[in-house]
């Protein structure tokens, strides 16, 4: 049987590339899901467009709530999830059409906790910046969190084999969430919560298998939370680390 995969987008004002996003979950080759949509009290039309695709699909469900951020807007979509395993997918970001069957058949029938993928980074446009491809291992018991979490804050000082702290692409075992209580922090409070996360969830993990998919595009956003000039940056990396 394959699993139910719930696929988690939080929404704020992305109406120029929110069609695209959902257009490619809903496409997907592996057909089990379910796509939450958050919407995080958004101003523009993108709460319209979640709405329009929830009435045209069953296994699409829409969601507003009052802005608080990716963090709690990520949060409130776990709490909601009815599948076995849980993804992300940032709402001006899209997949290839076999993103979540890869991850999926990463699970080995389920000997795996976790599935790790890498990713294509593209322009407004669409024209593919670069990839990165990781090369396919396993990591077991203590070598989750000493090893693979490890090389999630960086490179070895003689080689480039950092794994982006990312949550998107990778999929998770809803059963070490919920056992473990685990949840993001807010990015307005620590400037990286998905390495919060990564932090926290490691610790719990039995298994992590990482593969070579590259199908989750990226988005060059200038606009994005991570691109915005912010006065206050070097002070919240100090308080971070």
């Amino acid at each position: 049987m394959n699993p139910l995969v719930s696929i988690v987008v939080p929404v704020y004002n992305v109406e120029k590339y929110l069609k695209k996003c959902i257009d490619s979950l809903i496409d997907q080759t592996y057909q089990n899901i379910e796509i939450l949509l958050v919407d995080d009290g958004s101003t523009d039309s993108s709460g319209k467009i979640c709405d329009d695709y929830a009435k045209r699909y069953s296994f699409v469900y829409s969601f507003h709530k009052a802005n608080s951020g990716l963090g709690f807007t990520r949060n409130y979509g776990l709490e909601r999830i009815n599948g076995e395993y849980v993804t992300f997918v940032d709402s001006d970001d899209y997949l290839g059409k076999e993103a979540i069957k890869r991850l999926v058949a990463g699970l080995d029938g389920k000997s795996i906790d976790t599935v790790i993928g890498g990713y294509s980074k593209v322009k407004d446009n669409g024209d593919v910046l670069y990839t990165r491809e990781y090369t396919e291992s396993i990591f077991r018991n203590e070598n989750v969190y000493k090893k693979l979490f490890i090389s999630m804050l960086g490179s070895s000082p003689n080689k480039h084999d950092s794994i982006r702290p990312s949550v998107w692409n990778v999929i998770y075992s809803k059963k070490i969430i919920e056992e473990n209580k685990l949840h993001f922090v807010s990015e307005r409070e620590l400037i990286s919560e998905d390495i919060v996360w990564d932090s926290d969830y490691y610790k719990y993990a039995k298994s992590a298998k990482i593969i070579n998919s590259t199908e989750y595009y990226y988005r060059s956003n200038p606009t994005s939370l991570t691109k915005k000039y912010q006065p206050d940056r070097f002070q919240k990396n100090i308080y971070f680390f």
